[in-house]
């Protein structure tokens, strides 16, 4: 039988693990694996010391297998959650660069290893730095430690609630995506509507030649403009971070 304060441990380990596979920063392939692991360890650790659970004995290795699987749940669920409402960000950025002609361009992003797009990558670095200065990722952690007053061990329940909760976050990361992008998007429309104009009363002018600069230049000006409600923005995308994952944490007891 394993000792009542091994399996706290390792169960937490567990559930601090699944975070750590999802959500924004921790899983960034830029950390080395040896770094993530030393850090999810002594997290587990600090706390399983300050943070009262209930463990009960088992001697099942299926029924302990089991409990596994549902920690590990747990924490990607949280994890998965603010990934998708994190990568809003580069909905965003995707759709910017669609409108200012970007689309074609992509830049290597070390944080997954992919290819993201320009705008993309400028917007997720500043929002991350944003969200590392207000101390974004303790409210990660915290919101693991929270999760146990809500869903104790072994006291995960995968429902039809839970499920359409993931699609309704997947659905608000384009949302908040278009929130994101909409006085860019806004501008190269009256940009555009401006251009057709010219284009009627001066047919020499090659609209598609000479447009194309404006547009950048324009998109940029107002990307430098929206960046004081930018800030506004994050905040509300921050909230909506901690708020879905509460909700979530409700929907798995």
């Amino acid at each position: 039988m394993i000792m009542p304060a091994v399996l706290k441990y390792v169960y937490i380990l567990v559930r601090i693990s699944g975070l750590f596979v999802f959500a924004p920063f921790f899983s960034s392939k830029i950390i080395p694996v040896y770094i993530k692991a030393g850090l999810v360890a002594s997290l587990a650790y600090i706390v399983s010391q300050s943070v009262p659970i209930t463990i009960e004995p088992v001697d099942d290795v299926v029924a302990f297998s089991l409990i596994i699987a549902k920690e590990f749940i747990v924490g990607m669920a949280l994890g998965l959650v603010s990934e998708m409402l994190f990568d809003a960000l580069y909905v965003a950025g995707e759709i910017m660069d669609l409108e200012l002609g970007f689309g074609i361009v992509n830049v290597f992003d070390p944080f997954t290893q992919a290819p993201r797009p320009l705008m993309g990558n400028f917007v997720f670095y500043l929002s991350l730095m944003v969200y590392l200065v207000i101390n974004g990722h303790h409210r990660l952690i915290e919101a693991v430690v929270t999760s146990y007053k809500f869903v104790p061990v072994n006291g995960m329940t995968v429902s039809g609630s839970m499920i359409k909760k993931l699609v309704e976050v997947f659905g608000e990361m384009f949302v908040l995506g278009i929130k994101i992008s909409a006085p860019v998007l806004i501008a190269i429309f009256l940009t555009d509507v401006s251009l057709a104009l010219l284009s009627r009363a001066v047919p020499q002018l090659n609209v598609f030649i000479n447009g194309m600069p404006v547009k950048i230049l324009i998109g940029f000006g107002v990307v430098m403009l929206m960046l004081p409600m930018f800030l506004v923005l994050l905040d509300v995308l921050f909230n909506s971070i901690d708020y879905n994952n509460l909700q979530m944490m409700r929907l798995m007891r």
